[in-house]
């Protein structure tokens, strides 16, 4: 069975269960975890709120023996909750890569830490959980990042780490498995709509490069954001919808 993890902060995947025809092929499990509830994550994730959504993702996200989620999806809203990239990839006890399609790299420090060497004690931000990874996640072994605007990233890397520059690499290393996270930012606004300033990448050349992925290399697991707000409009919700069946029917055909 394949598993289909939507967390809902924002309440955009309240009608996904009843479009089930949307979603690719046969064997799915749909899933909404619902997290509206939760307070003290939009864009940047609290400790209170960080240990929550951990116990919410213990509960609803299936791991084999080696904490891979090798047949789970995760769908996460917008960007503004990308840095759940980081707490799902947090239960991976194997080493991997990150392959991360994102017009924004991601990769800036966070103005409310609280302790530099203490991952769990400051802010986690939508917009600096790359840099988490690096410093604290020990099976993380390289980043490779594809559709990032060229300015914002040599603006972050100008500022990060020196022992982590090593760590962006240009291509996937053919001997380590991959978890794969797409911010649909990435994409050109003919596309998809999202709430954040985007990219040009086309869906055709998104979903071409993840296949030659998904074709090469084992699949940990994978999530989704850039979803547009609600109050968007059906127009844009429904090309989101059908923007994430079509990234999710490419991602589907490595696992």
């Amino acid at each position: 069975m394949k598993h289909i993890n939507c967390f809902d902060f924002s309440g955009l995947y309240e009608d996904y269960a009843h479009r089930r025809e949307d979603l690719p092929g046969d064997g799915l499990l749909y899933h909404r975890i619902d997290c509206t509830d939760i307070r003290g994550c939009g864009r940047y994730c609290d400790p209170a709120a960080r240990e929550e959504i951990i116990r919410r993702i213990r509960e609803a996200v299936s791991f084999d023996g080696d904490g891979a989620g090798g047949r789970s999806v995760s769908l996460i809203d917008s960007g503004n909750y990308h840095f759940m990239s980081r707490l799902l990839t947090s239960r991976l006890q194997r080493p991997y890569q990150m392959v991360l399609y994102d017009h924004h790299p991601d990769m800036r420090a966070s103005a409310f830490a609280d302790a530099p060497d203490d991952p769990e004690s400051g802010l986690l931000s939508c917009g600096g959980w790359v840099r988490d990874a690096l410093l604290f996640d020990p099976y993380l072994k390289g980043v490779v990042m594809r559709g990032v605007d060229a300015a914002l990233c040599e603006e972050e890397r100008s500022a990060l780490e020196e022992r982590l520059l090593s760590a962006l690499w240009t291509e996937p290393d053919a001997s380590l498995p991959v978890y794969l996270s797409v911010d649909k930012d990435v994409l050109g606004d003919t596309e998809v709509v999202t709430n954040w300033d985007q990219g040009d990448m086309t869906l055709d050349a998104l979903c071409a490069d993840i296949r030659r992925l998904v074709s090469s290399h084992e699949i940990l697991g994978a999530d989704i954001c850039g979803a547009p707000e609600v109050r968007a409009g059906r127009g844009a919700l429904v090309r989101n919808r059908d923007c994430d069946a079509a990234i999710l029917r490419v991602i589907f055909e490595g696992l």
